[in-house]
């Protein structure tokens, strides 16, 4: 008899991780530099958000590095740190690069600029060698809003580098989040002209997700559903998961305007998936009116 329990239990155990396997999660590695790695920013960084909103099918893993570049022989090349070797290691499903904004500095992309585009396709190729068979993007830097970096960086990030990243993607058959062209209204987001705060990360994590679902977001600007909770004037926000390339904003109007008008801000959390809506929780405030809206960066 106990013979027959262990053979059935060790069947159970057996079935179980089998299940286990069965149900393992997509990796996805999120390559970069501070901006990826979130310079300031705690743990509000873009690939967590990203990751709470893909679900728990995902595994997402942020091997951002600050000051790191794609040229070989930049100042800090992403290639030459142990980060670069855990990435290879870890055989991801998905990888996401997005570097160049460090390039851009007079004393690398002046000198190594030429040798940008052979060495991203070095990383490209090495990254198609894995035995994961990655889907690999490639992700053009987010625009840079003054000289901090240098008189000519914002130029050099706007006309050499985002343009050799899209032929790239182009010329690799490879998909392309493009984070330059759509954040280049959202000057408000990069507090230092460079990096982006809580409210661009989260921006950011909409444009990575709609990429990687491979949903467009739609012109018509989805409806949202308030519901409010019955405990500590709590709400909750839901927006279909279809939209996920929409952020949520909240609007209010300041107490000495004088026309009323609502001023809207980027919520700094992405949405949570949960089976096919994305929630965000929400406290009311005693006396204070708030309004919420999706908008596509």
């Amino acid at each position: 008899m106990k013979r027959i329990k262990i053979k059935y239990l060790s069947y159970l155990a057996l079935m179980l991780f089998s299940t286990i396997e069965s149900r393992a999660s997509v990796k996805v590695a999120c390559v970069g530099d501070s901006i990826t790695q979130g310079f300031g920013l705690g743990k509000l960084t873009y690939p967590m958000k990203l990751g709470q909103m893909l679900g728990d099918e995902y595994e997402v893993k942020n091997f951002g590095l600050g000051g790191r570049t794609l040229l070989k022989k930049g100042d800090y090349p992403y290639t030459n740190d142990y980060t670069y070797n855990t990435t290879l290691n870890w055989e991801p499903d998905i990888i996401i690069i997005k570097l160049g904004t460090n390039d851009s500095k007079p004393h690398n992309w002046s000198t190594y600029g030429k040798h940008f585009v052979s060495d991203y396709e070095s990383l490209i190729k090495r990254y198609q060698s894995l035995p994961s068979n990655p889907r690999i993007l490639l992700a053009t830097p987010c625009p840079i809003f003054s000289a901090a970096f240098g008189p000519d960086c914002p130029e050099v990030v706007a006309k050499k580098i985002a343009p050799a990243v899209r032929g790239l993607a182009q010329s690799f058959g490879l998909e392309l989040i493009e984070f330059h062209e759509r954040m280049l209204g959202l000057q408000e987001l990069f507090p230092d002209s460079v990096h982006p705060d809580i409210y661009g990360t989260t921006t950011m994590a909409a444009i990575a997700y709609e990429k990687i679902i491979r949903v467009e977001s739609e012109l018509t600007r989805p409806t949202i559903t308030i519901k409010r909770l019955q405990r500590n004037r709590q709400t909750e926000i839901e927006w279909p998961a279809i939209y996920g390339g929409y952020v949520l904003e909240e609007g209010a109007v300041p107490r000495r305007s004088k026309n009323k008008e609502i001023i809207w801000k980027v919520c700094k959390w992405a949405g949570r998936l949960e089976g096919d809506v994305f929630r965000i929780p929400f406290t009311a405030k005693r006396g204070k009116s708030s309004f919420f809206r999706l908008m596509s960066p």
